[in-house]
């Protein structure tokens, strides 16, 4: 009876062991499990913090790509307004210029008196009158080459180009009457 009872003990222990190590190994296997499943969370978590960086990088590189474009198209549209505001001036100066030079060959044309031989006539002494006072020199008339300089001077508005008829047409009228 106790050889039976010691083998029966026997067997026992040995069903407790066999569910201790059982037990043993399933605790084993979900620890594993959980620390599988543990990396895997931390790798995922690392994927999506790198995808974030990413495109936030991303994001910032298009913005400054986007800023650049921008920046560079109004340049360009900076650049080409002021090169055609200069080129309407060059235009309009063009032009400017074409009408005064055809203005100055009119007036010049017109006068008549652009012969640069003719010489200003010399002013006389004063010659006593009869009641012994002195006589007023006749003033002298400007040459043919006082006249064409001052038409060759540069007039840069029309005010000023009238100015210097009506002084011609004077100084004509004045030559006339002596």
């Amino acid at each position: 009876a106790e050889k039976a009872a010691e083998k029966a003990a026997e067997k026992a222990a040995e069903k407790a062991a066999a569910k201790r190590a059982a037990a043993e190994k399933a605790a084993a296997k979900r620890a594993e499990k959980a620390a599988a499943a543990a990396k895997a969370a931390e790798e995922k978590k690392a994927a999506a913090e790198a995808a974030a960086a990413e495109a936030a990088a991303r994001a910032v590189a298009e913005a400054a790509e986007r800023e650049a474009k921008a920046r560079a198209k109004a340049k360009a549209e900076a650049e080409a307004a002021v090169a055609k505001r200069q080129e309407e001036l060059q235009k309009k100066l063009s032009k400017a210029g074409t009408a005064f030079a055809a203005l100055l060959m009119d007036d010049e044309s017109d006068d008549g008196s652009d012969d640069e031989s003719v010489e200003a006539p010399t002013p006389t002494r004063a010659a006593p009158t009869h009641k012994g006072k002195p006589r007023a020199a006749s003033p002298a008339q400007p040459s043919g080459s006082a006249k064409s300089a001052a038409v060759a001077k540069p007039m840069p508005s029309a005010a000023q180009s009238e100015a210097v008829s009506e002084t011609r047409a004077g100084a004509g009228a004045g030559a006339g009457a002596e």
